[in-house]
């Protein structure tokens, strides 16, 4: 096991972690990142931001996420054992690279999707972030900043905010269990 902690932002070892079980477990709000395309053999974020910046990145075992895992959008993730989807966020951040409305498809991730989903694209130039697929999400969905499209694709969640940035709507059925 590879333990990462502290109260400082991280840039994770260029280290081979193929038969690593990595553990996150810094401060709440402090940044761990990849330094570049890896894999992992497990992944436990317990507090702190684990962010991918841009680089794929493989997990063969399970991963668990009490706190932030934090994508731009353009990554190939692959979550071999599935994703865990009873606790933590999963925030869309977008790629900054200047480029208007780029858009990125929102992972799906098997039966339940995310725990909690956040597109917040806090970058000058935004981008957007659409559904390929069926979203449910097992908490809430923010569109905190940036674009969030429906298109034709349903969504199952029990607590909808938009607070500075847009859901475009489409034809698919949107299903809400709790507030808006």
């Amino acid at each position: 096991t590879v333990y990462y902690d502290g109260g400082t932002d991280v840039s994770l070892k260029d280290y081979t972690y193929t038969n690593a079980n990595v553990t996150i477990g810094g401060t709440s709000g402090i940044n761990f990142s990849l330094p570049g395309i890896k894999t992992f053999a497990s992944l436990t974020i317990t507090s702190g931001n684990f962010r991918t910046v841009g680089y794929n990145f493989t997990v063969s075992g399970a991963v668990s996420n009490d706190d932030n895992f934090i994508v731009q959008g353009g990554e190939t993730l692959t979550f071999t054992s599935g994703f865990d989807a009873n606790s933590g966020t999963f925030v869309y951040k977008g790629d900054n690279d200047g480029v208007a409305d780029e858009t990125f498809i929102v992972k799906d991730n098997g039966a339940t999707d995310y725990y909690n989903l956040n597109i917040n694209d806090n970058n000058a130039t935004k981008d957007i972030f659409a559904l390929g697929a069926n979203l449910n999400i097992a908490g809430l969905l923010t569109v905190a900043s940036g674009t969030f499209q429906q298109s034709t694709y349903t969504i199952d969640t029990v607590g909808i905010t938009v607070s500075g940035g847009t859901l475009t709507g489409g034809s698919g059925a949107i299903t809400n269990t709790g507030a808006v």
